[in-house]
């Protein structure tokens, strides 16, 4: 796809109002809800390309406390739309619109995904399905 997939114009138009949800006194932590955050097509296409846990080169490492969870960090040209989307969440563009919210200056995008990429459990997955 070669254009955007995160609607950065309707994004930018709400930013009065995301900042004013992200500074709420009264939530107990600061976080966001934002609907259509990209475009449907685009949605529905990184939904499509999503890959189950039997696909792909997913990181079963876990930390302590972790049992059954799957990271996906590395999506080369196997994945080139989920790249997209990453790319995109670590761009100027993103990084500048996120500092606009929620006041943290000079963020960083984090090329590694270190934490981050895809995530699922196995435990959680098999669940829904019994």
């Amino acid at each position: 796809m070669s254009q955007e997939l995160i609607d950065l114009t309707k994004l930018r138009s709400h930013i009065t109002e995301l900042k004013a949800q992200w500074d709420d006194p009264k939530k107990p932590f600061r976080y966001l809800i934002y609907d259509d955050f990209f475009h449907p097509e685009a949605a529905e296409m990184i939904l499509a390309a999503y890959p189950d846990v039997t696909t792909g080169n997913w990181d079963g490492t876990t930390y302590i406390n972790q049992k059954n969870k799957f990271a996906l960090t590395k999506f080369g040209e196997s994945y080139p739309l989920l790249q997209q989307a990453f790319n995109e969440f670590n761009g100027n563009s993103f990084l500048q619109i996120v500092e606009n919210i929620t006041g943290i200056s000079q963020l960083l995008g984090d090329d590694e995904l270190f934490g981050g990429g895809l995530h699922q459990s196995v435990t959680f997955l098999n669940s829904l399905y019994k």
